[in-house]
């Protein structure tokens, strides 16, 4: 996002440098009101691009700080919408919380949103595994949690994709042997 704005100062300052050929007075003066023009909606333009993002995350924040779980739940839609370049570390960083707030009925609602927004982001980078490998994670909590053996299914099944991507990787043989156990799957 900075290279429009560094390529388009090079270029005023290319203009601006005593080595171009003369010109008129009044050429040289528009030149600069162009230039001028074209910084600030760079700029406008790189502001706008960021400051979603940075709601976004501001207001997750805000909520974890206060230890808020529903006040989160409320308003994960305005967190997770629009869909932008920061929604993967915002619905990871969410997802990490999760395995922590599973054990408690009450917060299911949330998890299962959080999950499905997780999925949903998978789709966008599929090749990126550690997403695969936490999502198969907390998949196997929720299984554990809520006597559920389709989310054991699930898990297993993001856990084998991650495998695909990077195979005999430690951390995800550790969690899809626990998923086997899960599953009752021994041999």
């Amino acid at each position: 996002t900075y290279i429009p704005l560094f390529m388009f100062w090079g270029f005023i300052i290319h203009m601006e440098s005593e080595k171009t050929p003369e010109v008129s007075d009044g050429t040289k003066e528009g030149m600069k009101y162009l230039s001028l023009g074209l910084t600030v909606a760079l700029l406008f333009s790189f502001i706008t691009y960021s400051f979603i993002p940075w709601r976004q995350m501001a207001k997750m924040e805000g909520y974890l700080d206060k230890g808020d779980l529903y006040g989160l739940y409320t308003n994960l839609d305005s967190v997770f919408k629009p869909y932008n370049f920061a929604q993967q570390e915002i619905r990871f960083r969410l997802l990490s919380i999760t395995p922590q707030v599973i054990p408690e009925v009450s917060t299911r609602p949330f998890v299962e949103k959080v999950v499905a927004a997780q999925e949903e982001s998978i789709l966008s980078d599929p090749y990126d595994p550690r997403y695969r490998l936490f999502l198969g994670d907390v998949y196997n909590a929720m299984a554990n949690s809520y006597g559920e053996p389709s989310y054991h299914l699930r898990a297993e099944e993001h856990l084998e994709k991650a495998m695909e991507l990077i195979p005999n990787r430690q951390d995800i043989l550790f969690v899809l042997a626990q998923n086997k156990i899960g599953l009752g799957k021994f041999d």
